[in-house]
């Protein structure tokens, strides 16, 4: 830019002074430069950097952390699993049209907003996310004050902690960009990139990693707050505790299937029966009847399976309950997405023998010991000549048939998670909330292995005459496996991490390997240096916690010694996990429940007394808060 030549001629100004009309310009000089200054430096961060948001005695954060907070605030309200069950009846928008700003999104107009931002009501989101944002950091400084009179500091281990959530944050950030644009380059965005699109412009690295600092080490004072609690928990407060609330600690293992009938879906066929012009209107009595029929046929079948006890046959007569209703659908959709011609198809009589060829070889593969993925390739060729269950089948119909197989499999393993319900804990229920009939039946101390009962509601429940009422009809059976228990054997100290990749998962079990003796801080050291996903210390660990058989017979096998780790991956659904063992516990499994849940307790008590002692010390920029996410 050249320089801008100011002219020496003095010039007559109406009175005003020629030393005051060289100030002015002077200043409107000053004022360009200044804002073009703050163009630069906005784009910078700076002035956001010099910008204190809230601030404690000894500690602060700026503008620039408080939108790691803010955006931290904002992803853990949109990833818990309150907000993903609840998200189509929650009035904030977070889908495709998330354009519209946080502070235009008005609580109050999703049916569940109320359990979204309690006494938030006419509030905005952007009011809502600010409030938690602010809690959050209230806490993290009071904990912060906490560690400075604990003469806590953060050392080589946390440093080097924090280095790797950075990592795992930046490999986060690229690839949530990459999934909204499948754009490869976003896998190679710089961290300096990442941040900038995540936090905001002008929200550094530096930023990220000061409010990780601090939010470390609150870490550290909560740590030493929780472990000075727990070593205060008796065993005689446990059995206390324990003996006042059984309820709440004590376990069920049942089995239950739900049958239901809708008035409008057997409207729905019958009318489909008569012919396309027929109308509800004109045949109610028809329809009535095939209601009535479909409800004496649920009540059967209820009645039939509440007398199986049996864990397996009560499996496997509910899902042969749930092909026979679901096999039809399934078999139609399929061959419509196949875009099966019915010239491929063979006869009726034949379709019917596959039928029961293919539901018997699922449950075969269902209840297998070892069971595994489903074999598919059920269709055998002979000679040219393509044959299914005994039944010769042309090679179209037979593709077909391994993708209905496939469909069905699925479906059998979802709804098999439903029948058996393993530990089964008792329901937290709302103080204005009834305790349900189901609830009642299944945590009564009466109960015995093999009771069984049927609870039906709606139309023609508890033997009414079916009238056209609720338009609907439920009968759930339930079967008690095991009666309310504790889990008695003893609980285990050792880690894990899990990966999301095997040939990651198993470059790491290489390194242990190299290690020749393992520690549980070399173990998660080398989960750290490995790029796991998640890695953690496993104290008081019990059977079930990580929902692997084949875990917890490793991490409680009798030979199994300190120092000892999987000396392979471990498959968990979609998930690679490598374990490590450090020692037998001291406490039950159920001991450990209890004292969790006081130490859970105990810990939100001292965390408020903690809170309360150093408020008089915070202080928060309201209208630097308000800036947050806009």
């Amino acid at each position: 830019m050249g320089k801008m030549k100011i002219s020496n001629n003095k010039r007559k100004t109406n009175g005003m002074p020629t030393w005051l009309l060289s100030l002015i310009i002077v200043a409107v000089l000053v004022a360009v430069v200044v804002a073009c200054l703050s163009t630069v430096i906005g784009s910078w961060g700076i002035i956001p950097r010099l910008t204190t948001a809230i601030k404690s005695e000894n500690y602060s954060i700026n503008e620039n952390m408080m939108s790691y907070f803010f955006q931290s605030a904002y992803s853990e309200f949109t990833s818990s699993t309150t907000y993903t069950t609840f998200k189509s009846n929650c009035s904030l928008n977070t889908g495709s049209n998330k354009g519209l700003p946080l502070d235009e999104q008005v609580i109050g107009g999703g049916t569940y907003d109320y359990l979204m931002a309690p006494d938030h009501d006419g509030k905005t989101w952007h009011e809502f996310f600010v409030s938690k944002t602010e809690e959050k950091a209230k806490t993290v400084l009071s904990y912060c004050e906490e560690a400075r009179a604990r003469n806590l500091s953060l050392g080589a281990t946390e440093t080097a902690e924090l280095e790797k959530e950075l990592e795992s944050l930046f490999a986060t950030i690229k690839y949530s960009i990459y999934m909204q644009s499948y754009d490869q380059q976003a896998l190679y965005l710089s961290d300096k990139e990442c941040v900038s699109y995540y936090f905001g412009k002008g929200v550094s690295v530096a930023d990220i990693e000061d409010a990780l600092e601090l939010i470390t080490l609150a870490g550290m004072a909560e740590d030493s707050v929780r472990d000075q609690l727990g070593a205060a928990i008796t065993a005689d407060r446990i059995l206390a505790e324990y003996t006042e609330n059984a309820k709440k600690y004590d376990y069920v293992d049942y089995l239950n299937y739900s049958f239901t009938v809708k008035y409008d879906q057997v409207s729905k066929d019958v009318l489909a029966g008569i012919g396309e012009d027929a109308k509800a209107e004109d045949h109610e009595a028809e329809i009535l009847e095939a209601y009535k029929a479909e409800i004496a046929k649920t009540i059967q079948r209820a009645e039939a399976l509440s007398k199986i006890t049996d864990k397996k046959e009560f499996i496997k007569q509910a899902l042969t309950y749930f092909l026979e209703d679901e096999y039809e659908d399934t078999y139609s959709s399929v061959k419509e997405k196949e875009k099966l011609d019915d010239a491929k198809c063979p006869t009726a009589e034949n379709i019917a023998k596959i039928k029961d060829g293919m539901i018997a070889k699922l449950f075969e593969e269902l209840l297998a010991e070892d069971r595994k993925d489903t074999s598919v390739d059920d269709v055998e060729e002979k000679e040219e000549k393509f044959y299914a269950y005994g039944v010769e089948v042309t090679k179209e119909y037979g593709k077909f048939l391994n993708s209905l197989k496939s469909s069905l499999y699925s479906d059998l393993i979802y709804e098999e998670e439903y029948v058996f319900s393993e530990k089964s804990t008792y329901p937290t229920l709302a103080e204005d909330e009834e305790e349900k009939e189901n609830i009642k039946w299944l945590y009564d101390s009466a109960r015995k292995e093999g009771d069984s009962v049927i609870i039906d509601e709606g139309d023609g429940a508890k033997g009414a005459e079916v009238k056209v009422d609720k338009k609907s009809y439920k009968s759930d059976v339930y079967c008690i496996v095991k009666p309310r228990y504790v889990d008695e054997t003893i609980v285990r100290h050792g880690a894990y991490m899990i990966f999301t990749s095997a040939d990651t998962a198993k470059k790491a079990l290489e390194e242990l390997k190299k290690l020749g003796s393992v520690t549980l801080e070399s173990f998660l050291e080398v989960a750290a240096n490995s790029g796991a996903g998640n890695y953690t210390e496993l104290e008081n660990y019990a059977k079930g916690q990580i929902g692997s058989d084949k875990f917890d017979e490793w991490m409680y096998d009798d030979s199994r010694k300190k120092g000892d780790y999987t000396d392979e991956v471990i498959t968990i659904s979609s998930s690679y996990v490598l374990g490590y063992f450090e020692e037998v516990g001291t406490l039950k499994a159920w001991e450990a429940n209890v004292k969790n849940a006081l130490l859970t307790e105990d810990l939100t008590e001292e965390t408020a007394r903690i809170n309360k002692t150093y408020a008089p010390t915070i202080e928060v920029k309201t209208n630097v808060m308000n800036r947050l996410g806009k």
